[in-house]
C-alpha cells in the first residue's frame, strides 16, 4: 500500500520510507502523553505536546513549500 500512494515523479526518485504515518501513531498518542503526564507532570506534557504538534504542522508547511517550487521549477508536470 505504501508504494501505491508514494509520491512518485520522472524527476525526484520515491522516498525509501512511507510518507505516512501508520494508524498507530495515532492510536499510541494518549497513552505517551499520559505516560509523559504520569513522570513530568501536566505542564510539561502540554508543552512536550504542543512542541510535538508544532513541529507536524512545521512538517506539512515545508512539504507544500517544496511542492509549490517542484511546480513552479517544472511547469510541464501541470499538463
Amino acid at each position: 500500500m505504501a508504494g501505491f500512494y508514494s509520491a512518485r515523479s520522472s524527476i525526484m526518485p520515491p522516498l525509501p520510507w512511507p510518507t505516512f504515518a501508520p494508524p498507530l501513531s495515532g492510536a499510541a498518542a494518549p497513552f505517551a502523553f499520559a505516560a509523559t503526564m504520569e513522570r513530568f507532570g501536566i505542564g510539561t506534557s502540554l508543552v512536550l505536546s504542543a512542541a510535538l504538534g508544532s513541529v507536524g504542522i512545521a512538517a506539512f508547511v515545508a512539504v507544500a513549500m517544496a511542492t509549490k517550487r517542484t511546480l513552479v521549477a517544472s511547469p510541464r508536470l501541470l499538463n
